[in-house]
């Protein structure tokens, strides 16, 4: 990995899928307890990590065959990780399909964090 992109796009999705991790959890977190300050904060930078996450995977990159694989890896991941947070967000006033859609946007989430091991 030589192209500095690449890490950057990482980063990026890594954070991204923190937020939409903290966006989840705080939706089921009792109201009677307080929300770490550190859960909050990841969970208010969403907006701002997923329309990074959106212009990155948009981009156009030449690069090394190498590291055009990966970019490409990471868009497909950026794809998935919006999608399924859009279909949590038109599912949050439907108590089952709240439950189903962020139970998908969680294992979309692991898969995300998992594949960026190969990348």
């Amino acid at each position: 990995m030589k192209d500095i992109r690449v890490k950057s796009f990482q980063t990026a999705l890594e954070r991204l899928a923190d937020s939409l991790d903290a966006t989840v959890r705080l939706k089921r977190w009792e109201p009677t307890e307080a929300v770490p300050e550190p859960l909050k904060r990841l969970a208010l930078d969403l907006p701002e990590r997923l329309d990074l996450a959106n212009r990155l995977a948009a981009g156009t990159f030449l690069s090394s065959s190498a590291d055009a694989a990966r970019i490409d890896a990471m868009r497909v991941a950026t794809e998935r990780l919006v999608a399924a947070y859009g279909a949590y967000r038109g599912n949050l006033d439907l108590p089952n399909d709240e439950r189903s859609a962020a139970m998908v946007l969680q294992e979309e989430i692991g898969q995300v964090r998992s594949d960026t091991m190969a990348w």
